[in-house]
């Protein structure tokens, strides 16, 4: 999962922002969705299982906060 944030966070942040930067950000986001006990795990997919659909919420929404954005809009989180 931190693979996948780190990947986002390459591609997307720009190419002038330090990659430690880059990858303390990916940290900082782990640590504040709760992500930290599955960092090291597969998101996974139909072949393989992964972590669980909440967790791959919060990762989906661990990509959008990696590019600081100004608002962010949550749908039905129950």
């Amino acid at each position: 999962m931190r693979e996948t944030l780190q990947f986002v966070a390459k591609l997307k942040l720009p190419s002038s922002m330090p990659t430690a930067h880059k990858l303390a950000k990916v940290e900082n986001v782990i640590g504040e969705l709760g992500l930290a006990a599955v960092a090291d795990s597969y998101v996974g997919g139909s072949v393989r299982r992964g972590i669980s659909g909440g967790e791959r919420r919060r990762v989906s929404i661990g990509v959008q906060l990696l590019m600081d954005p100004s608002i962010l809009f949550l749908g039905d989180l129950g």
